[in-house]
């Protein structure tokens, strides 16, 4: 197997991790807010704990992996974050304060993860391959979940609750110990990924796109028509021989539109740029869903529902679905790029698939009190949700390949928000209103007003160098 896959297979196995020591906390405190007489306001400052601690290292992370390489970055951080989820039991037992305290430091060592993430696909994964890395990466998300629904009422009902939190940090430390034999600390050359690159070729090819689709409508970083692959990869101007060669006339426009049309990279500039804040704005209120979903879930379906905590394995099918959607979304811009269809034009379908449609759909789910048809249409909304994966959560690597990381830290730090208000606020509805229908139709409402920025100033061409 190739090591890129090897490392990707390990994201993969860190994201899932990282998933269930973010979403236990949402299981285990349901029996947990009976032994400790917590209120829905209670709840919800423990839930939104995480956040508060998530905002303050993603641009830490960014510039870490940035010029220090995401393997051993991504390698501390998930120690740390497996520490504190290890103690966290021990911090409940102490009282409401310390176990807030505690899912804030949880925060603080998962703030880096995604920034580290996008770092490591921009630097050893080939541009063919990144939309599908991206997206089978960010599916651990939803198997992390999955694992947390289906395991945690088993822990729970035979080790109690503080057993969700122990196996989670162990699970973590064998993760430590895979990810230093398995995958390898020394970045792969531009000459080693431009020979990925090749092998992609005869695919590309046959589907009608080719290497020159990819190159003209993707990255925009050649300076001609088939120039080098180091180019393409994002991984400097000169970064490996040309393949053929090309025409002077395409070379000399393809170098004035490069010219005209890129900038260098600085977080400054990128505020002003509407192409980033229209990405920012798409991944705010993808996240306001996600992470409303994520934290109060659970206990939407224990309490309007009315399952029981044995049966809560049934939940896990819209997390299941999120998985698989994800990695179909990836394969599917892949394959329609690699067409040479327009990569704006594909990031927008998906993030109008991943957005529009579950607004659409939000106060539907929020009126059905049938448990049954209520998962099964959450499925769908879960579902058509993740493709945005695929959509605007990708276009990082689309206008700033060489700094994916440290823009996403940039994004990722302002969508982190909502995790903080979000949930706070679904907590203050719950608990003044008891309205769950209130809370679905503020979702609903966020994810259209998201969307729409992406849909009109979303751009698939490399802006920054």
């Amino acid at each position: 197997m190739e090591q890129r896959h090897v490392m990707v297979m390990m994201c993969v196995c860190a994201t899932t991790i990282c998933y269930a020591a973010r979403f236990n906390v949402s299981v285990a405190i349901i029996p947990m807010a009976g032994e400790f007489s917590w209120s829905k306001k209670d709840q919800g400052h423990i839930l939104a704990a995480f956040f508060y601690g998530y905002i303050t290292t993603g641009f830490a992370g960014g510039y870490l992996a940035s010029h220090y390489g995401g393997y051993w970055v991504l390698n501390v951080v998930v120690a740390l974050w497996s520490i504190v989820t290890y103690f966290t039991p021990a911090a409940a037992r102490m009282g409401l304060h310390p176990l807030i305290l505690c899912r804030v430091l949880t925060g603080v060592c998962q703030g880096a993860t995604f920034p580290t993430l996008y770092t490591l696909t921009a630097e050893r994964v080939p541009l063919a391959e990144r939309t599908r890395s991206i997206s089978a990466i960010q599916s651990g998300c939803f198997v992390g979940s999955c694992l947390t629904i289906l395991t945690s009422p088993l822990l729970m009902e035979y080790y109690g609750w503080e057993m969700v939190f122990l196996a989670t940090g162990a699970a973590g430390f064998v993760w430590n110990v895979a990810w230093t034999f398995l995958v390898s600390s020394e970045r792969p050359d531009p000459d080693t990924l431009e020979a990925a690159c090749m092998q992609a070729k005869p695919e590309a090819s046959e589907a009608g796109g080719g290497e020159t689709g990819i190159a003209e409508k993707v990255s925009g970083e050649r300076e001609t028509k088939e120039a080098s692959e180091g180019d393409l990869l994002g991984l400097g101007k000169h970064g490996g021989a040309g393949t053929g060669p090309s025409k002077d006339e395409e070379s000399a426009q393809t170098k004035g539109d490069q010219e005209e049309d890129t900038m260098p990279f600085s977080l400054a500039q990128a505020w002003h740029q509407l192409p980033v804040l229209s990405l920012l704005i798409s991944q705010f209120s993808h996240n306001w869903n996600i992470y409303t979903l994520l934290s109060w879930l659970p206990t939407y379906v224990s309490e309007v529902l009315g399952m029981q905590a044995s049966h809560m394995g049934v939940v896990v099918f819209p997390y299941a679905t999120m998985a698989v959607s994800g990695v179909f979304a990836g394969w599917w811009a892949d394959h329609f790029i690699a067409k040479g269809y327009d990569v704006a034009l594909v990031r927008k379908v998906l993030t109008g698939i991943g957005m529009i449609l579950p607004a659409m759909i939000m106060p539907v789910f929020g009126a059905i009190m049938d448990a049954k048809i209520a998962i099964a249409l959450l499925c769908v909304l879960m579902g058509l949700a993740t493709f945005n994966s695929a959509g605007a959560l990708t276009n990082h690597l689309d206008i700033a390949p060489r700094h994916a990381g440290k823009l996403q830290a940039l994004t990722n730090t302002v969508a982190t928000i909502p995790g903080m208000v979000s949930v706070t606020i679904t907590g203050f509805i719950l608990h003044h209103f008891e309205s769950w229908e209130l809370v679905w139709i503020l979702c609903s409402v966020m994810m259209t007003i998201g969307a729409l920025p992406f849909l009109v100033f979303g751009k698939g061409k490399t802006m920054f160098v």
